[in-house]
């Protein structure tokens, strides 16, 4: 019985951790665009002085 009891409430928890994901999936991805640009950004000058180098 304890067994079923746990069960039910990780599956809820499965349900519900799957549906936040799929609510915040497309912000995520704005998110990374966003940091992998100003990644690039701020080592460009980096990229720049091993080529004039």
């Amino acid at each position: 019985m304890a067994y079923s009891v746990l069960s039910d409430v990780t599956t809820k928890t499965k349900a519900t951790a799957a549906a936040d994901r799929a609510r915040r999936d497309p912000m995520r991805w704005v998110v990374l665009a966003i940091l992998i640009l100003l990644l690039a950004f701020t080592l460009f000058p980096f990229f720049l002085a091993l080529l004039n180098a």
